[in-house]
Formats: C-alpha cells, sequence, structure tokens
C-alpha cells in the first residue's frame, strides 16, 4: 500500500518538486476521482494532512486518495449539519421575535 500511496504522490505531484501544494492537490483529485474542490476546500483539505503546516504535503504526509476523499465528505457533511442547525436556530428566534408571549419548547 505504501508503494501504491507513493506511486499517486508522484502524480500529484507534477512539478516534481518533492512536495504537494494546493493546486496540485485539486488537479490530482480532479484526474484521479472527479471530485472537483474550490480553492477554499482544497485548502482546508490540505490544512487537514499537512501535519508540519508548511502549506503542501510531503511524501510521509500523503494519503491514500480514498483517504482525502473520506476526509472532504466529513467536512461536507459537518457543514451541513452545522447549517441545519443555524437555520432551526434562526428559525425559532424568528417565531420567539413574531410571538414573544409563547414560550417555544424544544423537545
Amino acid at each position: 500500500m505504501a508503494e501504491s500511496i507513493y506511486e499517486t504522490f508522484q502524480l500529484f505531484d507534477t512539478d516534481k518538486s518533492g512536495s504537494v501544494d494546493v493546486d496540485e492537490l485539486r488537479e490530482g483529485l480532479q484526474k484521479t476521482i472527479k471530485l472537483q474542490l474550490s480553492e477554499e476546500e482544497a485548502i482546508r483539505l490540505m490544512n487537514a494532512f499537512d501535519d508540519n503546516g508548511d502549506g503542501v504535503l510531503q511524501p510521509s504526509e500523503f494519503k491514500s486518495v480514498e483517504d482525502f476523499k473520506r476526509k472532504f465528505e466529513e467536512f461536507v457533511r459537518k457543514e451541513k449539519e452545522v447549517a441545519t442547525a443555524a437555520r432551526v436556530e434562526a428559525r425559532l428566534q424568528r417565531k420567539e421575535r413574531d410571538d414573544p408571549g409563547k414560550r417555544n419548547i424544544v423537545v
């Protein structure tokens, strides 16, 4: 498996610098699994795996494409949960504002 990850790393490292930057990560994920990321999403993904915080991935920090995909899906799930909670909170606040005499009990 380590050899496979290193081979994938080499595919992502298009400038052969020995590290994968955000643009290379985006391009590599697009080419390998058709995962289209915004720059912000790619930066968040990079930060999740960039152990030494230098803004690029070295071979030792590089994970399998499946690991990148799982982490990205985790980000998306969490964002949806936060957005849903924010919508519920906003509805409750509007309801309280529109009818301040009634108490809303959430179970």
